[in-house]
Formats: structure tokens, C-alpha cells, sequence
């Protein structure tokens, strides 16, 4: 099996190196702890710093398998450390306090942009882009403008300590903070009630995950921004809450693979007769009622299953999967790129009807050149009539028109002869009018004997209808 997508290469960088990347957040968890002890930090805090860094890097190893999700993998383990950055403000140094009271809330905004843009990176939409930009500048923006006046000594960015403007810039920066936290549950719940079929086994979890950690955000920022006083125990809160995110990932994981059980099903369902097409026992299996499938033929043309001409297509929207029996393609799966995510259980459907693809594949190239033969045999019976119609017209505006015109001149000029005279140019006009008939069949695709045999059955000898015979009889 082959994808239209590509595999991107990997870098030994300790964002995408899960070699790196597990011992990396390890250490840095461990030496903040130490630092937070030795500050005099509640345990608690520590312990739930601790924790979500740890289970966001470790979502972000466990989402290895997918490989649309690297992005997404990216943005978990740089939320870890910049929360773990957000504590050097237990550290000694007056500018590693100053960098961890920047990044402060700056994790909030990762996680925001982890779950707006989940799975593959790309904001959903421009509102989500607009929601990513205002987490950031609400958490980064607000805590640089709370630098500049800060009455804290161990700011080493402070140009104007004033203690009531940074009053002020807090509780801004907490409505701004509750503002875009209702935004994003809104985008959220909205996302949630238009997943259908394989995008939601895959996202539904993490953004069901996300949208209950909102609430009890809102409620925090909502009690610092009324009384101006923030607590341990509300930052440990909020820490335990975001857990619910990198849970929902493992669990929208762990849910699509569940699905791979359900692959062997289709075993037994090919090898039963019934009502289902092939097509729609892979819908079911896969869990993607848009699903087709494309049967390659030897010139290299894709068909349906009744042989008629099929494009594959082109864009994100869609996902190609090819399938190859003994190296040779023999069809391939037209999908929701959400299936991507369970290559897995599409692997398992694939090897699985792979035989009877290529069966399936062989009738509907018979389908196909069966549809040739008929649509080869339309355009000759198409090509007759247009010639036969061509020839009619010709005949009618031409030879037929100057042959009628003979009869006539006949026909007159046999009524101001003698007797003798008239029977000559009587005959010589049947003569003429035999010829017209005869025209007229083979226009019509007829015979010229059958022109003259309908001439006798309807036109007797000495009959009286003929032009110009009345008046010499």
C-alpha cells in the first residue's frame, strides 16, 4: 500500500527526536523541581508542573504512528517546556526570573494553538487563526507590557515601576484572557458537532478533552481579574485541568485502534454473498461512507466498478490510497484523509481485499471494454445517420430536385403531343419518376429493387394520376 502523501524527513532536533525528546523534558522537569523545592514551592505544584509537562511529551511520542499529526506532535512537547520555562521564576537569577514571568501563561497559548489546528497543524479556519493570534498576544503581549512596569526588584526589564498600572495591564490582560477562552470553547463545541466518520473517532476525544478544561479556566482568570490576586492553588488547578488534553489524545488513539479488530470482519463479509457491493462492505469496515474505490486497468486508466472512466482526485480534501497485489496496482482507495490516521487499520483492509480487488478489478475491465465496444458501435450508427442525412439533403437539393423538374417538363410536353408522341414521353417520365423513387431508397438506406417494387404495387398501368396523361387520353 502506497499514500499520496509523503513522509517528511525527520530532524535531530529535540522537538521531533523522540531520542532526544524523552530525556530532554526529564531533565529539564527534574532540575525545575529542584529548583521549586528549593524555593519553597507547594509539592503540589511541583508534582502537577511535573506531570503535564511529562504526559504532554509523552502524547506528543505516543502520536508518533501518525504521521499528519507532526506538527501537532511539535506544538505538546513545546507547550512541556514552556511550561517548565514559566518556572524559572523560582530560579535565582534575576533574568531567569524575568524570562519564566514572560512565558508565564505562554504554554495556555501553545495548547490553544495545539488544539485549533489539530490534527495536521493548519488552522481550521480564519476564526481559529484569529483566536491563535489573540491567545498569544493576550499571554505573551500582556506579560511584556506587565515587564516594562513592574514594581517587582527582580525585573530586569522594568523602565516605569508603577504598581497601579500593572495592576491595570493584569486586569486587562485576564478579560482579554477570558474573551478568547469562550472563543475558543465556541470554535470547539462548533467543531465537535460537524465531526462525521473517521475525523471523529480521531479528534473528537482531544477536543472534547479541551473544551472541558475551558470552563474551569474561565473561572480562574474570572477570580484573579475580580480580586487581583492570583493563588498556587489555582495555578495547580488549571495545570491538573490542561491534563485533559494530552489524555484526550491517547484516548483518541487508542479509540482507532480499537477500529483494527473490526478490519477482520471483512473476511467473513467477502467471502459471503450479499447485498452489499464491495464498496460499501469497505465504507463499513473503514467507518467512511465516502469511500470509493478506482480499478487501475493495463493502460494505466482508472474505472468504476461498471468500467466507466474515473479521475482520481486531486487536493487535500481527498486521500489516495493505493492497493498492489504482487507489485502491480490494482486499485486504489479514494477517502477522507482522516483515515491517515489509522494506517493501521487501513493496511489491514488493504492486504485483506487485495484478491479481491484484483478479481473485482478484472470484471470491471471487462465492464470497461464492454462500454468501449457500445460506445464505439454508437458513434459508428451516428456517423451512418449523419451520412445518410448528408446524402438525403443532397440528393433532395440536388439530382432528386432536377429529375423532379424533368418529370414535370415531360409531363407537359406529352400532353401537346400526337398520341405516338405522348405514350414516348409518358414512358420516358414513368422512367423518370422510377429513378426519383429509387433515389429516395438509398438515401434512406433502402434498395433501388425496393424502390421500384413499391412504385408497382402503388402505380398501375395506363393510371390515369400520372401529370399531363388526362388531357391526351
Amino acid at each position: 500500500m502506497s499514500s499520496t502523501l509523503t513522509t517528511p524527513s525527520q530532524t535531530a532536533s529535540v522537538l521531533r527526536d523522540p531520542v532526544l525528546l524523552a530525556p530532554a523534558v526529564v531533565v529539564a522537569g527534574l532540575g525545575i523541581g529542584w529548583l521549586g523545592v528549593d524555593a519553597g514551592a507547594s509539592g503540589a505544584r511541583v508534582a502537577a508542573d511535573l506531570a503535564l509537562s511529562w504526559a504532554l511529551v509523552a502524547a506528543s511520542l505516543v502520536a508518533l504512528e501518525r504521521r499528519r499529526w507532526r506538527r501537532s506532535r511539535a506544538l505538546l512537547a513545546l507547550a512541556a517546556f514552556t511550561l517548565l520555562a514559566a518556572d524559572l521564576q523560582w530560579a535565582g537569577a534575576n533574568i531567569l526570573w524575568t524570562l519564566g514571568f514572560l512565558l508565564d501563561a505562554a504554554w495556555v497559548a501553545v495548547l490553544v494553538h495545539v488544539v485549533l489546528t489539530f490534527p495536521e497543524g493548519r488552522a481550521w479556519s480564519q476564526a481559529a487563526r484569529t483566536a491563535i493570534a489573540a491567545a498569544y498576544a493576550t499571554t505573551l503581549g500582556g506579560q511584556l507590557i506587565g515587564l516594562f512596569v513592574s514594581p517587582n526588584s527582580r525585573d530586569v526589564l522594568a523602565v516605569a515601576q508603577q504598581q497601579t498600572v500593572a495592576d491595570a495591564v493584569d486586569r486587562v490582560q485576564g478579560t482579554l484572557g477570558v474573551a478568547v477562552a469562550l472563543g475558543v470553547l465556541w470554535l470547539l463545541v462548533r467543531r465537535l458537532r460537524g465531526l462525521r466518520g473517521p475525523p471523529r473517532r480521531a479528534q473528537a476525544p482531544l477536543l472534547a478533552a479541551a473544551a472541558l478544561a475551558v470552563p474551569p479556566l474561565v473561572l480562574s482568570l474570572a477570580w484573579m481579574t475580580a480580586t487581583g490576586e492570583g493563588s498556587a492553588t489555582i495555578d495547580t488547578i488549571d495545570r491538573g485541568v490542561a491534563l485533559l488534553v494530552p489524555l484526550g489524545l491517547v484516548a483518541g488513539l487508542s479509540w482507532s485502534r480499537l477500529r483494527r479488530s473490526e478490519a477482520s470482519d471483512l473476511v467473513v463479509e467477502l467471502r459471503t454473498d450479499g447485498a452489499m457491493s464491495l464498496r460499501e462492505r469497505l465504507a463499513k469496515v473503514l467507518g467512511d461512507p465516502t469511500v470509493d474505490v478506482a480499478y487501475r486497468l493495463g493502460d494505466g486508466r482508472h474505472v468504476d466498478a461498471a468500467g466507466r472512466p474515473l479521475e482520481l482526485p486531486q487536493g487535500p480534501e481527498r486521500a489516495i490510497t493505493l492497493v498492489t497485489v504482487r507489485g502491480e496496482e490494482v486499485a486504489a482507495l479514494v477517502h477522507d484523509p482522516a483515515l491517515l490516521d489509522e494506517p493501521a487499520l487501513v493496511e489491514a483492509v488493504r492486504a485483506t481485499a487485495g484478491l479481491v480487488l484484483e478479481n473485482e478489478r478484472l470484471a470491471a475491465e471487462v465492464r470497461a471494454q464492454l462500454a468501449e465496444v457500445r460506445a464505439s458501435r454508437t458513434r459508428i450508427v451516428s456517423a451512418t445517420d449523419a451520412e445518410r442525412r448528408r446524402i438525403e439533403r443532397n440528393l433532395h437539393d440536388g439530382a432528386q430536385q432536377r429529375l423532379v423538374t424533368l418529370s414535370l417538363t415531360l409531363g407537359i410536353a406529352a400532353g401537346r403531343q400526337d398520341a405516338a408522341g405522348s405514350d414516348v414521353l409518358a414512358r420516358a417520365r414513368d422512367e423518370v419518376d422510377e429513378a426519383i423513387a429509387e433515389l429516395r431508397e438509398l438515401a434512406r438506406g433502402g434498395t433501388a429493387d425496393g424502390g421500384r417494387g413499391a412504385r408497382e404495387a402503388h402505380t398501375a398501368p395506363g393510371d390515369s394520376g400520372r401529370i399531363g396523361r388526362g388531357s391526351s387520353a
